[in-house]
């Protein structure tokens, strides 16, 4: 004697073993109607019709599943899911929560439970909660990103590149998309802190997996002269103190002007230099030293040159080792404010001989 709500399910799990969902979907729809009380058959159908993109029919799908079974905790947090991709972060942390309260051996749920917390900028607790994602093997890797990402948000660099080495390192897969992001974000980060060197090491892993991955190959050339250039390496990876002397001998030796004070800057240092046989107000200049990982726009050109007016200097220059923007360069035409790209850079670099 074959049962046939039995024989429908045995069907159903095979369509979906064999990739056909429509005629699983025929068969949980089925199975619905032969028995309205099991929760099963619904959360099976939210699924497929989730997949299909039906999210309204998925929903109810999932709703009805966990009015039928409250214990259904795949349920829960499909509904979670749904709450946490509509911003409705409190609804989304109320589900996760029960799931979690259902099953807490099943670790991945922590990995959605930190998205929400990270979401509401709760960057603590969703640290907390990701460390214990890293227990499941399947999202141990997304959770030291989110771990990374957390701590980025936090401005804490350097255990942000904790959290990035050790995504990368239990990697699974070299090509997948969640190790290539990952050797991104720890370049990025490496390049934050002037660690040139290793960024390199991390970008040309990306190159040899996928070369045209963001902007990967733009740094690969815009840093491929610290090989030859030591110059160069000098000013892109020197420490804070040495940075500055490198900026106060560009300022003596190129300009043949006399530092009188530098200050240290989050984006290098700047320099107030006078001829000193002149009074120093009448013949102050200012000279900017960036090291930015990025071209200098518009806004920071502007704040510069506002800042020599307030101070009646009588000029200003900025050094970029990755240059200015097409907008940065025409607003400086005419002004106090003299941008120096990254060849010019090199040369001032030669001649005060670094």
């Amino acid at each position: 004697i074959i049962v046939e709500s039995e024989f429908r399910a045995e069907m159903a799990k095979l369509y979906l073993k064999f990739n056909q969902p429509e005629e699983a979907l025929k068969e949980y729809i089925l199975l619905i109607k032969m028995m309205p009380r099991e929760a099963e058959n619904y959360f099976q159908a939210g699924k497929l019709m989730e997949s299909r993109q039906k999210t309204d029919q998925a929903f109810s799908f999932y709703q009805q599943a966990v009015h039928l079974d409250p214990q259904h905790y795949k349920a829960h947090v499909a509904i979670g899911k749904f709450f946490f991709r509509a911003k409705q972060n409190a609804e989304a942390l109320r589900e996760f929560n029960t799931a979690i309260a259902i099953k807490p051996d099943d670790f991945s749920l922590y990995y959605h439970l930190g998205r929400i917390y990270k979401e509401t900028k709760e960057y603590a607790t969703a640290i907390e909660t990701f460390e214990k994602a890293l227990r499941d093997p399947e999202f141990k890797q997304r959770a030291y990103i989110e771990r990374g990402s957390c701590f980025i948000a936090a401005q804490n660099i350097d255990r942000a590149i904790e959290e990035f080495d050790s995504a990368v390192k239990s990697s699974r897969n070299e090509h997948s998309n969640e190790t290539v992001f990952a050797r991104y974000c720890l370049a990025d980060c490496y390049e934050k802190t002037r660690k040139i060197s290793q960024a390199l090491v991390q970008w040309n892993a990306i190159a040899q997996v996928s070369s045209g991955y963001k902007n990967v190959m733009e740094k690969l050339m815009e840093y491929q002269d610290l090989q030859s250039n030591d110059s160069m390496k000098e000013y892109l990876t020197s420490g804070p103190d040495d940075f500055s002397n490198i900026a106060q001998s560009i300022v003596k030796k190129v300009f043949g002007l006399s530092p009188q004070s530098t200050e240290k800057t989050k984006y290098g240092c700047k320099v107030s230099a006078a001829e000193s046989s002149k009074n120093v107000r009448q013949s102050l200049s200012i000279f900017y030293f960036f090291r930015e990982p990025d071209p200098l726009d518009e806004n920071v050109v502007r704040e510069l040159e506002e800042e020599i007016k307030e101070k009646k200097a009588k000029k200003g220059v900025a050094y970029s080792s990755t240059g200015f923007t097409r907008q940065a360069s025409t607003f400086s035409e005419g002004r106090l404010l003299e941008l120096c790209d990254r060849a010019k850079l090199s040369a001032a670099l030669a001649k005060a001989g670094v």
